[in-house]
């Protein structure tokens, strides 16, 4: 998306978001790709970027590649389904959606079943405990 200024019919200026015709079929493609199941989020990360996948450039910062957090961030966002989050609430925005719900929600299930698991790969099974004494002492 891009942020943009526009003028209404009284010649009035408002600020509204449009679709970036460079940057979105990336973005579809990226969420349509996740769904699979067949990618991880590095692995497409780098896939995306090697297909043109660039931050949009501002006054004071060039174009770039998308960062990991970055990309991590844009797969939870609502915004690209249509949802704007304010002050904690969540609300329909005026924008249109990049991705239909359906993919957005499988995308939200595939994160979250691989951060349980990594979780698990991390959990330390016997922290704190004392291994068991071993003697040789008769009984």
């Amino acid at each position: 998306y891009l942020n943009v200024r526009k003028r209404d019919e009284q010649g009035r200026e408002y600020r509204t978001v449009e679709i970036d015709a460079e940057r979105a079929p990336l973005v579809r493609w990226v969420f349509e790709q996740y769904a699979t199941g067949e990618h991880t989020v590095v692995s497409l990360l780098a896939e995306a970027t090697a297909r043109g996948l660039t931050t949009v450039p501002t006054p004071k910062r060039p174009s770039g590649p998308v960062g990991r957090s970055t990309f991590f961030s844009m797969l939870r966002n609502p915004y690209y389904i249509g949802i704007v989050r304010y002050k904690g609430a969540e609300q329909s925005g005026t924008h249109e959606p990049l991705v239909d719900v359906e993919t957005w929600q499988q995308v939200q299930r595939l994160l979250d079943s691989r951060k349980i698991a990594a979780e698990r790969r991390r959990l330390p099974i016997c922290r704190g405990v004392p291994a068991p004494r071993v003697t040789n002492a008769p009984s």
